[in-house]
C-alpha cells in the first residue's frame, strides 16, 4: 500500500511542482537532526518537521530518534499513524533526496561523500510518491 494515499501523494506533486522540483543530497538531510532544524526522509521525500516535533503526539523524542534520516520503515510500521498524520506530514514536504544512496537505516553507518558513492542502501533518486 505505502506510506501515502492519492490525496497525500497529490499534495506532495502539487509542492514538489511548486518548489521546482528541488532536491536535498544525504550529506543535507544529515545535518538537519537538530530540534531547531529537523527533517526526516520519507518514501525518499524530505519532510521539515521542525515546526510539528513539539505538537507531535509521540512525543518529541520520537521524531528526533530520527531526525536526519530515512524513517520510511519507522512511521510505515506505526499504526498509529492516521491519514490526518499522514495529510500533515504530506504538507511538510521540501524536497526529494537527490542521492542514488540512502544510508543505512541502522545509524547511518552508510555514508554519501555528495558524489554518490559509499555504502548504503540503494535507492531512486526521487520521492517514491510521485503519482502516475
Amino acid at each position: 500500500m505505502g506510506v501515502f494515499n492519492a490525496e497525500c501523494k497529490a499534495e506532495i506533486d502539487k509542492l514538489r511542482k511548486e518548489k521546482g522540483n528541488p532536491k536535498m543530497s544525504w550529506a543535507d538531510v544529515k545535518l538537519r537532526n537538530k530540534q531547531t532544524d529537523c527533517v526526516i526522509v520519507i518514501d525518499n521525500c524530505v519532510f521539515d518537521v521542525t515546526s510539528y516535533i513539539s505538537r507531535h503526539p509521540g512525543g518529541q523524542a520520537s521524531i528526533l530518534r530520527h531526525a536526519g534520516k530515512n524513517a520510511t520503515s519507522f512511521f510505515d510500521k506505526q499504526g498509529s499513524h492516521t491519514s490526518g498524520a499522514r495529510k500533515t506530514l504530506a504538507k511538510l514536504y521540501i524536497a526529494d533526496v537527490g542521492s542514488s544512496f540512502a544510508p543505512s537505516l541502522g545509524g547511518g553507518k552508510g555514508k554519501d561523500n555528495g558524489k554518490g558513492k559509499g555504502k548504503g542502501k540503494e535507492s531512486s533518486s526521487s520521492c517514491n510518491c510521485v503519482l502516475s
